[in-house]
């Protein structure tokens, strides 16, 4: 599976930023399954994995070189609520902490099978900022976006 991802924002006041971001799946993938029935069984089947298409609006607030808040609100091409927040502040030296948390709320009837087609992702990282905890240096060179996570790279059956 892969994912194409853009983004395109404004930034004013210095320090605030309003922007949309997308995430694209270019290609899908399946998977060969086995599951056990009641009986002591096989059953043999297969999935079908594909990347969801996501479509976010966001608000980023830089906090002076001490870090950023970034929080977001979208849909998916299925109609699904998308909402998150990710925070990425230093700590010591070069070393620093990214928390994320997002979350799929599925457009699908309530049920007792309601919350299978949901997605969240919880994240916690110690990052190591080569030129010190403000990441000055990086200008240029610092990537546009972070690593895909099951934050960014959901993924449908």
């Amino acid at each position: 599976m892969t994912q194409l991802r853009g983004e395109l924002s404004w930034k004013f006041a210095k320090c605030h930023e309003l922007g949309y971001r997308f995430m694209a799946g270019n290609g899908d993938s399946e998977s060969v399954t086995t599951l056990i029935d009641s009986n002591g069984g096989e059953v043999n089947g297969t999935v079908l994995l594909q990347p969801t298409d996501q479509h976010r609006f966001f608000y980023r607030r830089d906090l002076g070189g001490e870090g950023l808040v970034d929080v977001f609100l979208g849909t998916t091409d299925e109609e699904d609520t998308l909402y998150g927040v990710s925070v990425d502040t230093p700590l010591r030296g070069r070393l620093g902490l990214k928390t994320g948390f997002a979350y799929l709320d599925p457009s699908e009837a309530d049920g007792p099978l309601g919350n299978r087609n949901e997605s969240w992702n919880v994240s916690l990282s110690l990052v190591w900022r080569p030129c010190g905890k403000t990441g000055k240096c990086d200008g240029y060179y610092k990537p546009l976006f972070d690593v895909a996570d099951n934050g960014t790279f959901m993924v449908d059956r």
